[in-house]
């Protein structure tokens, strides 16, 4: 059902449709007047388009400010990267522009086109790729422009605070950053329950020492009593998509049977968990019981060390772990490399105040993560009525 005084129409019916070109690599050395615009130039922005190489190029189409532009071929465009241009810009020959007609404006087709997404439009058969047969035909829900005026601004005003709270995160991330170089060197010294500011020297560890080291394994999977049990199994790519750095659950499960017969040890709750192999340094720490597969090196610290100290210190030090790699296919740690390797560290009580100040950092992220996922969310869900007209809006 069309709302009322809404139109359903084709969107080539009301813009200009343009492609980018590609100028010579000995042009693009030239210092110019208009920005050269890439589709990996769309990742250092989020809604407008400004930061790219500058050229001039008379025999190039210029394309004007407020056009809204995105990739025409790829994979970024199953990324959905659509951008508006600030200032008047070239495009490569990957990309493409929609410049409003009378009767609709830059922000609303933003919006449009976010929503619609460009997967939907394009076709995807073999490369996905989009072109004016593409644009031309497709059929998109059109208010009178007050309406699209308000409906741009209201969904601007969630784009300016997903931007604030990004830029939050970014500068909590430096924060985190310059923390971890001052207190992981030593250079700041934190002050102990009684006020007291720490003062011990550093000694140098090995891991060996550090506590009791192993790695993991995988049982044998045409073995189906070893496999789909209780017992938690770690791969590196359960690391890498965590968003914090403790683990709770893992995609597959073994069983007591697949850890006796096999190399996979079962570890305790607050083990160290490191990818020595490929992904060298992501890492975790266990919140319940488990295995790993024998992409990791696995660290249960003794009673001189605490787990979250050790895991920020490695974090920081990963190249220690990075220069010690070695491998044709792809670089990994041995066993012998990874419990050699030496760390200086304070004594205990120093490791419990400089892990809960790095944690206490972590946790902001992740209310600033999170936060960022909600109002993402809450927008999408908005621009969902307004742009369908289920939800009006009351024009001034």
């Amino acid at each position: 059902m069309i709302p009322e005084g809404w139109e359903r129409t084709k969107l080539g019916s009301f813009v200009n449709i343009a492609s980018g070109i590609a100028p010579s690599s000995l042009r693009l050395k030239q210092v110019g007047k208009y920005p050269y615009v890439k589709v990996e130039d769309m990742n250092n922005c989020s809604k407008y388009q400004i930061d790219s190489r500058t050229f001039t190029d008379d025999e190039l189409k210029v394309i004007r400010k407020g056009a809204v532009i995105f990739p025409k071929r790829g994979a970024a465009i199953m990324n959905n990267k659509v951008r508006i241009a600030a200032k008047d810009i070239y495009l490569d020959s990957n990309m493409m522009s929609l410049y409003p007609k009378d009767g609709l404006i830059t922000e609303y087709l933003y919006y449009c086109l976010i929503r619609e997404e460009l997967h939907r439009i394009a076709d995807t058969s073999t490369i996905p790729q989009i072109n004016n047969k593409h644009i031309t035909p497709y059929i998109f829900l059109l208010p009178p422009l007050p309406e699209q005026k308000k409906i741009a601004e209201i969904l601007s005003t969630w784009d300016k605070a997903i931007t604030t709270t990004e830029k939050l995160l970014k500068n909590s991330q430096q924060q985190k950053k310059a923390l971890m170089q001052q207190l992981l060197t030593g250079k700041k010294r934190l002050l102990d329950d009684n006020g007291v500011r720490f003062s011990g020297e550093w000694r140098k560890y090995k891991v060996s020492n550090m506590g009791e080291t192993s790695s993991g394994g995988t049982p044998a999977t045409s073995k189906i009593e070893f496999w789909d049990g209780e017992i938690s199994w770690l791969t590196p790519t359960d690391v890498t998509a965590l968003e914090t750095k403790y683990v709770y659950e893992t995609k597959r499960k073994i069983t007591e049977l697949g850890v006796k017969f096999s190399s996979a040890k079962l570890l305790p709750k607050g083990s160290l968990l490191i990818c020595t192999r490929a992904t060298i340094g992501a890492m975790a720490i266990s919140k319940n019981e488990i295995t790993t597969n024998q992409g990791f090196k696995n660290l249960i610290p003794n009673e001189m060390f605490i787990v979250e100290f050790l895991y920020y210190l490695f974090t920081f030090k990963v190249n220690e772990f990075k220069r010690k790699a070695s491998g044709s296919t792809f670089l990994e740690l041995s066993m012998k490399d990874f419990d050699k390797t030496e760390f200086f560290c304070p004594e205990i009580r120093e490791q419990v105040a400089i892990g809960k100040a790095l944690s206490a950092t972590d946790k902001e992220l992740e209310f600033l993560n999170n936060k960022i996922k909600h109002l993402k969310q809450e927008k999408k869900a908005l621009m969902q009525q307004l742009l369908t007209g289920k939800r009006r809006v009351k024009i001034d």
